[in-house]
């Protein structure tokens, strides 16, 4: 675990971040404000956080039981910028403009959004993404936050179109906080299909205890944290 964590603090400072050592809170960095801490059922818990560089932003750097694995941009929108995935450091990016942006206020206000966007690997490699939300007309109050549920699918695509991935599931979409919170999540590629749940258990806030907390506490005797690309909207 030493090694990983030497690797997480060296490719997270190349981003901008100090990690904290294991175990100890978020500190986000400078010119940041750390929004919410998000304690999930997958053994993650991820720090939200805001900054005055990049206006209506939001940033998500995400821990499991070895420490930080994952760091996602989002705009105002909730749509999804770009994502570094620790202790390798590779970024992945929205090509921008998108063909058509994510929205969740299109999402809030008609109740379904279509989107597509081209997705810029590590390697170079392009893809195209396609998928919708649409709300279940569901709310659901979690550790007192009201959250509409959603379903949402979305395939990938090499470039002329052959199929690569297919993932669908359902969400938790907060007109509080703008954004959307992960759930269920089922990913099918090459005829093999991985279930995952993220769905969020503790939201808190600050001046709460566990406000920053970098240990995660639900569901790390059953599974550890499972990741596939492209990221859930949260």
């Amino acid at each position: 675990m030493e090694a990983r964590l030497r690797l997480l603090a060296a490719t997270a400072a190349m981003a901008g971040f100090a990690l904290p050592a294991f175990a100890e809170d978020f500190v986000p960095p400078a010119g940041c404000t750390l929004t919410m801490t998000e304690q999930a059922r997958d053994c993650t818990v991820s720090q939200h956080f805001i900054c005055e560089n990049a206006p209506g932003h939001r940033w998500r750097i995400s821990f499991d039981g070895q420490g930080a694995f994952y760091i996602n941009e989002i705009d105002a929108e909730a749509q999804w910028l770009r994502d570094r995935s620790l202790p390798d450091g590779a970024w992945t990016m929205t090509e921008q403009p998108a063909a058509d942006p994510a929205s969740i206020s299109t999402l809030f206000d008609t109740g379904r959004d279509d989107w597509a966007f081209v997705e810029r690997r590590p390697s170079g490699e392009r893809v195209r993404v396609e998928g919708y939300d649409r709300l279940l007309g569901q709310t659901v109050v979690i550790d007192g936050e009201e959250l509409e549920r959603t379903q949402y699918s979305f395939r990938t695509l090499t470039m002329d179109g052959t199929e690569l991935s297919v993932s669908s599931g359902e969400e938790y979409a907060s007109r509080r906080h703008s954004r959307f919170f992960a759930g269920l999540r089922t990913t099918e590629i090459d005829g093999e299909s991985v279930t995952t749940d993220r769905s969020p258990v503790a939201f808190v806030f600050e001046g709460e205890p566990g406000f920053g907390s970098t240990v995660p506490l639900h569901g790390c005797g059953q599974m550890m944290s499972a990741l596939t690309r492209p990221e859930d909207h949260a």
